[in-house]
């Protein structure tokens, strides 16, 4: 179990991971939206993706989500990965902070405000939920 500030490489190195990387595969359409509304939102944007490497839920949605950072650039989808425990506890305190119930939860900020969050399990899928929740609203 790791716990506290991961990145992508110590995740991807844990068993199965890779697999579900290697396999997943945005549609076109949803990655393109993600890609303009991010490059509209530049570095006023950022993901915190709160995770339980113990969790069968966190290894098949964050490992697409690396793979779509991957496919994005870091700069288009700047996220920050934290590692829980079992009891939603780490030397951070993120999980207590958003109140954080589920693993994984992908909460999105704009300008440190968040704008949505994805718990547990995209619907219905990572790419479109994310391009839905970056999608401009008056405001933003």
């Amino acid at each position: 179990m790791l716990v506290g500030p991961l990145r992508a490489e110590d995740l991807l190195a844990l068993p199965g991971w890779q697999v579900r990387y290697d396999r997943y595969s945005p549609t076109p359409a949803a990655l393109g939206r993600i890609r303009a509304h991010s490059g509209r939102l530049g570095s006023d944007l950022l993901v915190e993706v709160i995770l339980g490497t113990w969790c069968w839920d966190t290894r098949e949605h964050v490992a697409p989500f690396l793979r779509l950072q991957r496919l994005l650039g870091p700069r288009a989808l700047p996220a920050k990965l934290v590692g829980v425990d079992r009891a939603k506890a780490d030397p951070t305190d993120i999980a207590k902070r958003y109140g954080v119930k589920k693993v994984p939860t992908f909460v999105v900020l704009v300008r440190g405000a968040e704008v949505g969050r994805i718990i547990e399990t995209p619907e219905p899928s990572l790419d479109a939920h994310l391009a839905a929740i970056l999608e401009p609203a008056p405001g933003r």
